[in-house]
């Protein structure tokens, strides 16, 4: 059953939204799709020649602070392009 709005929005749950479903939640999406585990829903949906069987070298991860600031900097204009908004688009 989807959250209410509301609790999207309770500072508490972010930790919880963003860890993944309950084991309850699974069993339950898996009931739903019919099929009997997570690797079979893999294996109905995502083609072997995306698959890797190797690990991925991912960077640890970060508090949301952090994670914000990151995002805010990245989305801040650079200047080296200048705005193009009324000049025709050509």
């Amino acid at each position: 059953m989807p959250a209410p709005i509301d609790e999207l929005f309770e500072p508490d749950e972010f930790t919880r939204r963003h860890l993944g479903p309950s084991p309850a939640e699974v069993d339950e999406m898996l009931r739903v799709l019919d099929v009997d585990s997570v690797a079979e829903l893999l294996d109905q949906t995502m083609p072997e020649t995306i698959r890797s069987g190797e690990p991925l070298d991912l960077p640890g991860g970060v508090p949301e602070q952090e994670a914000l600031r990151r995002a805010g900097r990245a989305a801040r204009p650079t200047g080296s392009c200048p705005a193009s908004s009324g000049r025709g688009g050509r």
